[in-house]
């Protein structure tokens, strides 16, 4: 497994979309559920299945620490 750390998830914009989406990687943290995600990098995008383990609040954008599996 890859680690990957601060893995963008989302701008400071709050709407009802964003608000279950935080609750949802909440959940799936205490849960020890995977997540799919678009990977979005410079070059391209790519489908990927993470285990979230920590979910943050820094410098007004939201981030997960996950494992990349």
């Amino acid at each position: 497994m890859k680690l990957y750390r601060l893995l963008h998830l989302m701008n400071i914009l709050v709407n009802d979309d964003t608000q279950d989406l935080i609750i949802d990687v909440r959940n799936a943290i205490s849960s020890k559920q995977l997540i799919r995600i678009e990977y979005i990098s410079k070059v391209s995008s790519t489908a990927r299945t993470i285990e979230p383990y920590k979910l943050i609040f820094k410098e007004r954008e939201w981030y997960v620490y996950a494992y990349c599996l």
